[in-house]
């Protein structure tokens, strides 16, 4: 893929998780009283994504990484994703298409 189209699939990519978020379909972690927790961070070809450990954002988020993935050709490498466990609060492994450290 070429830099420039990176860059235009990248941005789609970020517009649509804040969209989520926007639309409260994916919960951000909570934060002190005052400060803004991000949602999501890009790097290259990489993302971070800060959630709540609920089963309504983690069916949803996957749910978006699988159509993004249809439509783009950019999937998320089961291999090299992970869940921290510190953050799950009910039994999720339904729902997971990565490792859990």
């Amino acid at each position: 893929m070429s830099p420039l189209l990176f860059c235009l699939v990248d941005e789609v990519l970020n517009r649509d998780i804040s969209k989520l978020v926007n639309d409260k379909k994916i919960l951000h972690m909570a934060s002190p009283q005052g400060y803004l927790t991000p949602s999501h961070i890009l790097y290259v070809d990489d993302i971070f994504v800060f959630r709540m450990g609920d089963i309504k954002s983690l069916r949803n988020l996957s749910i978006f990484l699988k159509i993004y993935g249809d439509f783009s050709g950019q999937y998320v490498n089961n291999s090299k994703s992970s869940f921290p466990p510190w953050i799950i609060l009910q039994d999720l492994s339904p729902w997971l298409f990565f490792k859990v450290l």
